[in-house]
């Protein structure tokens, strides 16, 4: 049985799930990068991507909501309840490294709304909403998404985007956004590697040398085409064996979280 890692930059987290253990490493600012096996996107090919930042340094993803909502990772939020002042929201990015990109708008954040049932040892129940102190300029370059209210079958090919690393071993990627289309997969098919599963993930890829990585963490997995684009998923963890290594990743099930990303409460 795999264990799975949270794809969180600065705290890199194994979660074992056959031992129970969680093993933390402290990762230095040039040890994250992007999307493994992806293709450069076209700018603003994405637009309801963020990029959140700490004083500067990209640590996760994030899709737009709305003008003010992201949604995220619970782990990406969990190491902020009471340092939130130090994130940043960065809409219109295409390179998020690039501040000086015309289309950038950078916001501050209130404090992270964590889902109640998130679970700190296992990382499982892993959303969180992020709203911003100042509403985005909703335009061409920074535009909404839907969320999907059922989740989507086995077999669909959805569309995962970052800046998350290129390869496991790589360095701080400060290029442009990625994208990779990834294959749904069904549950019983993603508990032969991870061994039981709740219904607040969903497994998608699987395919060697195709995957999210470190610095994917809470950004968007989009299913459909068209008018019938929606949010499905929030990039969670890849397996214990490391990024792109033919095992399926998981993905925060937003159709489960519905009612939660869509309360204003």
């Amino acid at each position: 049985m795999q264990s799975k890692i949270i794809l969180f930059i600065f705290s890199l987290t194994t979660v074992d799930i056959c031992r129970g253990s969680i093993l933390f490493r402290t990762e230095t600012e040039n040890s994250s990068g992007k999307i493994v096996g992806g293709t450069d996107a076209k700018p603003h090919e994405f637009p309801y991507q963020i990029s959140l930042q700490d004083r500067g340094w990209h640590i996760c993803g994030g899709t737009i909501l709305s003008d003010v909502k992201i949604a995220t990772a619970a782990h990406c939020c969990e190491d902020y309840l009471t340092t939130w002042s130090d994130l940043r929201v960065v809409a219109g990015a295409h390179v998020a490294a690039n501040s000086s990109e015309p289309n950038q708008q950078r916001r501050s954040v209130n404090r992270p709304r964590i889902y109640d049932g998130y679970d700190q040892y296992y990382k499982t129940n892993d959303a969180c909403i992020l709203t911003v102190t100042e509403p985005l300029e909703l335009n061409p370059a920074v535009k909404a998404m839907p969320l999907c209210e059922v989740e989507p079958a086995p077999g669909t090919v959805c569309t995962a985007t970052g800046w998350g690393r290129t390869n496991p071993d790589g360095i701080r990627w400060k290029g442009p956004l990625q994208k990779l289309n990834m294959t749904i997969v069904s549950r019983p098919v993603c508990e032969r590697s991870y061994g039981p599963l709740e219904e607040d993930v969903i497994c998608a890829g699987g395919v060697f040398g195709k995957d999210i990585c470190f610095g994917d963490s809470g950004g968007p997995l989009v299913c459909g085409t068209g008018s019938s684009k929606c949010l499905a998923g929030v990039a969670s963890y890849v397996s214990g064996m490391g990024c792109a290594q033919g095992i399926p990743s998981g993905f925060t099930n937003v159709a489960w979280f519905y009612k939660f990303f869509t309360n204003d409460g």
